[in-house]
């Protein structure tokens, strides 16, 4: 459980982290590459989510399962979203306390962070392999999360390292989910489908809801087309590999 906590720690802090430093050094200018960096995680992520997770779901649990984990982790990020601050890389930041904003994004991105730790655990708990191009697909995800919650900080004044401060903490609550998915993985054949399959539906809904109609609304040259075209490739090689 330890080894799968620190991935996630990883995972959720190096990504967000990241993405908080850009958008506080760079500023404005990190903007033009979203779409690209959007569609790619993106494509990785589809890809690990149907080539990788559902089939192993699948095969440990069976259709009900599966589909039961599914439909649970979309309906639980679609709740989050509905009640939760989230930040959004497309939205522009049209507040008058624009750090107050960010902190709000950044106590949203964390909240948000559980389900993805919960991804990265249950992969652990299904193969090391998997577990680490989890990692990989989440710490992706998280550096536009962290370019899109530091924008409205850098608007407000706030330093860079108080910036990268934020996006490390809202980062953290990935390990905490790791540590509940592997637990979860670990406890039967069953619950380690449905722990995988919870997962996917929370990266799914990720996906389509969220980072492919962002990459689209700021793409203004294909570049969300490029992206997408990268992460499914990038994506099919980390299936590749052993598990």
């Amino acid at each position: 459980m330890a080894y799968a906590t620190l991935w996630g720690l990883i995972a959720g802090m190096a990504g967000t982290g990241l993405g908080a430093f850009l958008g506080g050094a760079l500023g404005k200018r990190i903007i033009r590459s979203l779409a690209f960096l959007l569609s790619a995680a993106a494509g990785v992520m589809l890809v690990v989510v149907f080539l990788d997770l559902v089939p192993e779901a699948l095969e440990d649990g069976g259709f009900w399962a599966g589909m039961g984990g599914l439909s649970i982790g979309m309906l639980l990020m679609l709740l989050l979203e509905r009640r939760l601050p989230h930040a959004h890389p497309q939205d522009p930041a049209i507040s008058a306390s624009f750090v107050r904003m960010g902190i709000l994004l950044a106590l949203g991105i964390g909240l948000h962070n559980l389900p993805e730790g919960i991804a990265v655990g249950a992969g652990f708990a299904a193969s090391e392999q998997l577990g680490r191009n989890i990692v990989l697909v989440i710490g992706i995800h998280n550096i536009p999360e962290g370019i899109a919650m530091a924008c409205p900080m850098v608007a407000g004044g706030l330093r860079t390292r108080k910036i990268v401060l934020a996006g490390l903490l809202a980062g953290a609550p990935v390990g905490l989910g790791a540590a509940a998915g592997y637990w979860f993985g670990n406890v039967s054949e069953a619950f380690l489908a449905f722990a995988l399959a919870l997962a996917a539906g929370a990266m799914l809904y990720i996906t389509c809801a969220e980072m492919l109609p962002a990459a689209r609304n700021a793409s203004k040259d294909g570049g969300h087309v490029y992206g997408l075209l990268v992460g499914v490739g990038l994506g099919l090689l980390l299936t590749m590999l052993p598990h």
